[in-house]
Order: structure tokens, then sequence, then C-alpha cells
């Protein structure tokens, strides 16, 4: 129920607007595509560290990422191969933030590929 007199605006309030353009992703199918590369590596066999990483590489609106991947299955998944760079192509990303850093960088936090989807060509 409107009381009369009530002016209906045409759009939400300034503040939603802001929060809508923020906080939602394009529709599926929009032409947003993540060209996404998955590389696995020893980065730290120079200091003497020779633990294996499963890095995920992307660009999105220009701009080029190289984030360390978390998701469980793909990081089992390449670890059990060769080291090397493999070509995933388009699939959709959780992009996170990870718990404050503890050592040499304390308290900066990293984002990381939290979970790959990969569409099925079906």
């Amino acid at each position: 129920m409107v009381a009369v007199g009530t002016a209906i605006a045409d759009g939400p309030p300034h503040r939603s607007r802001r929060a809508l353009l923020t906080h939602r992703a394009p529709p599926s199918g929009s032409g947003v595509e993540t060209d996404l590369k998955i590389e696995v590596l020893i980065e730290g066999a120079a200091f003497g560290n020779p633990g294996r990483k499963v890095r995920g590489e992307f660009s999105l609106n220009g701009v080029r990422y190289r984030l360390a991947v978390t998701d469980p299955i793909v990081e089992s998944k390449y670890l059990a191969g060769n080291d090397g760079t493999y070509d995933v192509g388009n699939a959709i990303l959780c992009i996170s933030l990870g718990e404050p850093y503890k050592g040499y960088a304390k308290g900066y936090a990293y984002k990381l590929i939290a979970g790959v989807i990969v569409p099925s060509d079906s």
C-alpha cells in the first residue's frame, strides 16, 4: 500500500544501485572468459624449498592475474602430473582472500583461486 502523494522512483535508491554494480556477476554467456592456464612448478627450488605449487593464470578486464590454486580437486589432479603449464581455457573461478600471512609478509592477505569449474561442452 502506498500513501496518496508518495513519489514512486524508476529505480532503486543510489546506494542500492551502487551495490548492484559492485556485487553482481555478469549473466551467463555474457562473453566474460577466463583463458585459464594452470602451472605446476617448484617455485622455491633456488631457496632450498622443493615443494611444488599449483598456480592459475588468467586475465580479466585487461588485468593479468597469477594466483595460488587451493581447490583440492584441481590441486591434486595437477600435482599428480608433471611440472608444466596446462591450457584449461574457459572456466568459472571462485576467487577468495586467504588468511592474513604469518611469515615474512606478516599481516598481508593474498587472493587465491579457491574453486575452478570447467563447463562441459554437452
